[in-house]
């Protein structure tokens, strides 16, 4: 089969090469992963429509195998070398949290990024030390558009396991409303109540809203993405 291409003045690796990675679009990046479009398209315009189709690149986070690879022109190799590429970015991003305290600024992306897209309720569960450093954290997952069951005695349990000091809840809302639950408030003022028999704090528990994320301990919204 023959694949349409681009002008070499147009390709991406040489763009990437003569100009590094961030002088590339999404979909430049995308096409230099898929490496190659098909009769009908080029790679960087294939890369572009499936961008469109899936609904900005941030979905590239939760999407499944089977979803990308229904999209016309990307089958299950393509679709698999996407997710691979994500997954390792995930697990960068993971190891730099390791090394990162709470009380730094880089901490609310590092942890939210990729719970503002969801299009159901997930919660984090992170173990701190006393220093305030990640030590361990969980992932909580629900089939409701709005709410994440899980029982207290399972996070008091693992936060000792891990020697912990602190614990940080952290759960997103779909519905990109910042405002606590009269359920999250509830639950907020039980938990802090039980650690806090276990000398244990939650340090924090914090609501992912789309752009916001807002902090149930100080009652205000603490972090705001630019985008």
């Amino acid at each position: 089969m023959i694949f349409k291409e681009l002008p070499s003045s147009c390709k991406p690796r040489e763009k990437a090469l003569l100009h590094g990675m961030k002088s590339l679009s999404d979909a430049e990046i995308i096409a230099i992963i898929i490496q190659c479009g098909n009769h009908n398209e080029d790679v960087v315009t294939l890369s572009s429509r499936l961008i469109n189709e899936i609904g900005g690149v941030e979905k590239l986070e939760t999407i499944s195998c089977f979803e990308l690879s229904k999209i016309k022109g990307i089958k299950k190799a393509k679709a698999l070398k996407l997710l691979a590429s994500v997954e390792l970015g995930k697990r960068i991003k993971d190891s730099y949290l390791y090394k990162t305290t709470y009380d730094e600024p880089l901490f609310y992306p590092l942890i939210t990024q990729d719970m503002r897209y969801l299009t159901n309720e997930k919660l984090k569960v992170i173990y701190l030390d006393k220093a305030k450093k990640v030590i361990s954290f969980e992932l909580k997952e629900s089939d409701s558009q709005d709410m994440v069951y899980f029982e207290s005695r399972e996070i008091i349990k693992s936060a000792l396991k891990n020697e912990a000091t602190y614990v940080l809840l952290i759960h997103n809302h779909p519905s990109a409303n910042h405002l606590p639950s009269k359920e999250d408030e509830r639950i907020n003022d039980i938990l802090k109540s039980q650690l806090k028999a276990f000398k244990l704090k939650l340090i924090d528990n914090l609501i992912v809203a789309g752009n916001e994320i807002y902090s149930l301990i100080s009652n205000k919204i603490v972090f705001k993405y630019d985008d």
